[in-house]
């Protein structure tokens, strides 16, 4: 069941989903790409943090009016909660929300870097450079950053277009 929310403000401080073991691998290309074309078209990657907090995490977001594209993503990205922001004008459609946040956003920014236009990639570059400066973040942070760039490192791609 979503989440029913006033504003993407309050959306915004809905407890991630992060549950393991919950990721979903694509069966198929089309899949991989279907998803690239529907963040390219609608989503935003971007750096945030809770209300409360200082430290910055990696995050994308997904919002549009169609409810079942949006529960579609959800579970290829491994189930995590959407929302719905309800407009207080009845002419305005439900905003459906889908957030996906910290090592799973980074494995997904990293999965679909290249697939996407010059704009979302130029975004990607500049969170994950924001993410891999040590300061402000947790030990738990930096070893995830230790460990997604031993497994993730090995395309020429992503040491040039991350690491300059």
């Amino acid at each position: 069941m979503p989440h029913r929310v006033n504003s993407l403000r309050s959306c915004a401080n809905l407890p991630l989903a992060e549950a393991a073991g919950t990721q979903r691998t694509f069966r198929t290309a089309a899949e991989l790409s279907w998803f690239a074309g529907l963040l390219e078209g609608e989503g935003c990657f971007y750096s945030g943090a809770r209300s409360g907090q200082k430290v910055r995490r990696p995050m994308f977001i997904l919002a549009m009016a169609d409810q079942d594209v949006v529960e579609r993503a959800a579970r290829l990205v491994g189930g995590p909660r959407i929302c719905a922001k309800i407009p207080k004008n009845r002419r305005y459609k439900t905003m459906w929300i889908l957030r996906v946040g910290d090592r799973r956003a980074v494995q997904w920014m990293m999965t679909l870097y290249p697939l996407l236009g010059t704009r979302r990639q130029q975004q990607i570059r500049r969170v994950l450079h924001a993410w891999r400066r040590p300061r402000g973040r947790s030990s738990a942070m930096r070893k995830q950053t230790s460990d997604a760039s031993q497994s993730c490192l090995s395309g020429e791609w992503l040491n040039a277009a991350f690491y300059p």
